[in-house]
């Protein structure tokens, strides 16, 4: 889940065991990837992104290297 605060994104990320988690913003001039967390099984924060369209992957990978991923779309004013 995540919800829009003016030019900041607060995601709420909860997975069943340790993982790895990041994002690829997809919009951004050089897009790559960045780490929310590294070994956590939640994220509740808020990340600042720019004004327009944002297109983000989010990708959790375990200690054994296997990944799950989403992906969201979303404006900021």
């Amino acid at each position: 889940n995540y919800t829009i605060e003016k030019s900041k994104v607060r995601f709420d990320i909860e997975v069943s065991e340790e993982v790895d988690l990041e994002y690829y913003d997809s919009s951004e001039s050089k897009p790559k990837w960045r780490s929310f967390c590294d070994g956590c099984d939640s994220y509740n924060k808020a990340k600042s992104f720019k004004s327009g369209n944002h297109n983000l992957l989010i990708r959790a990978t375990d200690k054994a290297l296997n990944s799950d991923q989403e992906e969201i779309e979303f404006n900021i004013n």
